[in-house]
């Protein structure tokens, strides 16, 4: 698999509900308006031939507004690099040519629900997967363990495809309501949030970029 595939799988879930007998300090709440949240992969076992992959995906660091979002990439190998988000478009910008390289458009689906790229499979968490209050590296964390649906697209391995049901556990932290971390298959994806001073915004090369990219598809009458 290249680098592209691979970025791809990763860029391109309903909410859950607290433990029954115990109400978290704060319920499961979606992350909205200005963040910033790191995903990190951490894996045992390790992943399906990471010796001959350079291009397996380490971590994703993503800071987001309403409006713009940015998506630095770390591969295994040390190599980063670096997308961005306008709407439901996903982007990368080639300096040498000063164009845009447009990778994703979804006008349908909003970007950063939990169905979406950003939280890996937290739509696989069902209310019925409840498990109660558990720890999750020394924090106190709502505990969610049950069945991936079957015939779902990816996984880790992002060259399997998961035709049959999995296993999966989630937790989501007590007092901020966010996700903390996700496991399947072995594999854990871990959430961590901070603070964002001040909104991500386009370097302005992208920006004049992004503002062509716009003006050739209303031209063409693919945009408002």
């Amino acid at each position: 698999m290249n680098k592209l595939a691979a970025t791809l799988f990763l860029l391109t879930a309903p909410l859950v509900c607290p433990a029954q007998d115990e109400a978290p300090a704060t319920p499961i709440t979606r992350p909205s308006g200005t963040m910033r949240w790191t995903l990190t992969f951490r894996d045992s076992p390790p992943f399906p031939q990471a010796g001959n992959n350079p291009y397996q995906v380490a971590s994703i660091d993503i800071s987001r507004s309403d409006q713009i979002s940015r998506e630095l990439v770390t591969f295994r190998n040390g190599e980063k690099q670096e997308y961005w988000r306008s709407g439901n478009t996903l982007f990368g910008f080639d300096a040498a040519t000063k164009r845009l390289n447009v990778l994703a458009e979804d006008p349908i689906s909003p970007p950063y629900s939990y169905s979406s790229p950003g939280f890996y499979g937290l739509d696989q968490v069902q209310l019925s997967h409840d498990q109660g209050v558990a720890e999750f590296d020394g924090a106190r964390c709502l505990y969610f363990k049950g069945v991936r649906k079957a015939g779902v697209t990816g996984s880790f391995d992002s060259e399997v495809v998961n035709s049959a049901p999995s296993g999966y556990e989630a937790w989501f932290d007590w007092k901020t309501g966010l996700p903390k971390a996700y496991r399947e298959n072995g594999r854990t994806l871990l959430y961590t949030f901070f603070p964002l001073p001040e909104e991500p915004g386009l370097p302005s090369e992208v920006r004049d970029a992004w503002e062509r990219h716009v003006a050739n598809l209303k031209a063409m009458g693919l945009a408002p």
